[in-house]
């Protein structure tokens, strides 16, 4: 067991914690100096890397010709599927992800081949210049289209408790209805972008702009058939991610990799921004249908909700996307009998990947959809009615899941709200404005969200970090969480100034990189600062457990005794 180790929060008045810092690349960034990948300096053998995309969605490949492609000016190496050395499928999770076409065209913008050259343009150019035939088959664009054609890139999903079906016949009120929640583009400032450089040994070293460098690591590696300690990942920054680049950016590192090993020059690809957004994922689309029995008082009694994700042509990261919706399409209320089911459809369109709540927000829409309808029909305030459903005490705490939620705070804290926001004079003032305006309208919401922090693949929550302390009394801190201008870093560096009692310009948080702390799980679910954070505490309350034996001996004191501060 841990001996108790002094914690200087109390005592350090120069103690980060509890204080806004700047961003510790805040400087760098108005001034233009943070470096990104496309920022590093060109190694001299430095040559660049783009790919050749089909221009159908669905079908087969009966031919191809990339005699011009060999031919155009600078091209150095042209490569298909057929030259990749190791696995050829980087599918994050499950498999239906091949780093190049095979024969099966999969969606409008597959990459089908890659070319190196000595400039980027020349890269470019010379990807226009295939010719490709396809024996053109149907595509289903539509999640109507997959439903109808029960094409699935993973099984259905369902959960519930109590008779919905009789809920709903019995019911004094019932209302149905169906809501589209459209997709999005990450818009990320910094593209998708990759830089490998082949080192001594067979080593291989990959700059990337990804929030999951050890996934990077793994896919690098497998493609190229060696092992993981050949791969080193280093990610210093990146310009924004939102979850586009938790699993999509290891195709472009693994592709400029495998140019690297033929090559043995550095190799660099960066996608343009229209192909970017053509060959990534984005905010998975929902076709989601629901039906509700409630009472004349807007008490719900049940419901039943169909969910269903446009995942695309692969799994990708869709089976945890879609099940996080269903996770969250009670938000915070206590919705009576329900039924949830959630289906994950396969179309011909680019896969469906991360982005900012990962499924919750296409889910939560439902609840907050359901208390309005609710509202409209029994003509009750909105707000009365989502107040009356909260779980709670008297509704219930349990989730249609089975999750008992441990705090109940709901009631009061919505309580304070309207309190301190003077929420029913402001609405009496807009109904007051739009009985007066015939065009203008305003409205007023305040509005719950019940959000699951964590990943739900419970492996995933774990994290590690690597702590230096040199003689001259600064820190370096290394972490497996990445940085994409949230202030991870910093916050990292505040936990480790407040633990030994520095200032935070005694520390220096390093880049993310799989050789100093391994088998990282990427930054996303909300999680990075609570699990790197605490991987951070607990390796600085390591190092003070040792210190603080050994000067115990040294002085003859007790270990409890030592304190750490500057």
């Amino acid at each position: 067991m841990r001996k108790l180790v002094d914690q200087p929060s109390h005592k350090a008045e120069h103690s980060p914690l509890l204080r806004s810092e700047k961003h510790e690349s805040a400087i760098r960034q108005v001034s233009g100096s943070a470096r990104y990948v496309d920022d590093i300096p060109a190694p001299a053998s430095l040559c660049y890397a783009s790919v050749g995309v089909t221009n159908v969605a669905s079908g087969t490949l009966t031919s191809l010709d990339l005699s011009a492609v060999k031919q155009s000016p600078g091209v150095i190496d042209v490569i298909t599927i057929s030259d990749i050395p190791g696995h050829t499928d980087i599918g994050p999770v499950f498999g239906g992800d091949p780093i190049l076409l095979d024969k099966e065209v999969k969606f409008h913008g597959q990459p089908v081949f890659a070319v190196l050259a000595e400039t980027q343009e020349q890269a470019r150019v010379a990807a226009t210049k295939a010719t490709m035939t396809f024996a053109e088959a149907e595509a289903i664009l539509t999640t109507d289209e997959a439903l109808a054609a029960d094409a699935k890139v993973r099984p259905t999903h369902e959960f519930g408790r109590g008779d919905v079906s009789n809920t709903l016949q019995s019911a004094p009120l019932t209302a149905s209805g169906h809501l589209s929640v459209g997709g999005q583009e990450h818009m990320y400032l910094e593209g998708q972008v990759s830089l490998a450089i082949p080192e001594e040994e067979d080593r291989m070293s990959i700059f990337t702009s990804s929030q999951h460098p050890s996934e990077v690591q793994k896919l690098v590696a497998e493609v190229l058939d060696v092992k993981l300690h050949r791969v080193a990942v280093d990610m210093r920054r990146m310009g924004g991610g939102f979850g586009g680049k938790e699993s999509q950016a290891a195709q472009w590192a693994c592709l400029a990799a495998v140019f690297a090993l033929r090559t043995r020059r550095a190799v660099k690809m960066r996608l343009p921004r229209m192909m970017d957004m053509q060959v990534t994922g984005k905010r998975h689309p929902f076709e989601n249908d629901y039906e509700i029995a409630f009472n004349e008082s807007g008490k719900m009694l049940g419901a039943k909700v169909t969910v269903s994700g446009n995942c695309g042509h692969s799994p990708d990261l869709s089976d945890a996307i879609v099940d996080r919706a269903m996770f969250h399409v009670d938000n915070a209320y206590q919705l009576g009998d329900t039924h949830v089911t959630g289906h994950r459809l396969k179309t011909n369109i680019v896969s469906h990947t991360a982005f900012r709540g990962f499924g919750g927000p296409q889910g939560l829409i439902m609840a907050e959809l359901m208390m309005d309808v609710v509202a409209r029909k029994t003509g009750l305030d909105p707000l009365s009615v989502r107040k009356l459903n909260l779980y709670g005490e008297e509704n219930g705490t349990v989730t249609p899941y089975g999750m008992p939620l441990e705090q109940d705070i709901l009631a009061d804290l919505i309580g304070k709200l309207e309190a301190d926001s003077n929420y029913w004079q402001r609405r009496e003032e807009v109904k007051a404005f739009n009985a007066a305006s015939p065009i203008i309208k305003k409205g007023l919401a305040l509005t719950p969200v019940k959000f699951g922090i964590s990943f739900t693949a419970k492996h995933l929550n774990q994290a590690g970090a690597l702590l230096h302390i040199y003689t001259d009394g600064s820190i370096q801190v290394n972490h497996g969480g990445t940085e994409m201008g949230q202030g991870l870093h910093t916050k990292i560096g505040q936990i480790v100034a407040h633990e030994f009692g520095v200032t935070l310009d005694n520390i220096e948080v390093t880049a993310t990189r799989t050789d100093k702390v391994p088998n990282t799980s990427p930054t996303a679910a909300s999680s990075g600062t609570d699990l790197n954070g605490k991987a951070a505490q607990n390796a600085c309350i390591t190092i003070k457990e040792r210190l603080a034996a050994f000067f115990a001996e040294q002085f003859n004191v007790p270990a409890e005794d030592v304190i750490f501060a500057a």
